[in-house]
């Protein structure tokens, strides 16, 4: 994980990704939004 910060109602973390795969490696942004009882209600994986 390279860093992670308050997003849009949520935290933004941000990760490089590295394997097997053509593109290899990749920074991929998760952004976490989280409920009232703090658990992840969505989550959108863009690179």
């Amino acid at each position: 994980m390279l860093g992670i910060h308050p997003g849009d109602g949520g935290s933004v973390a941000t990760v490089d990704i590295a394997g097997a795969f053509p593109g290899s490696p990749v920074r991929l942004t998760f952004h976490f939004a989280f409920d009232e009882r703090d658990r992840i209600c969505t989550l959108t994986i863009r690179p």
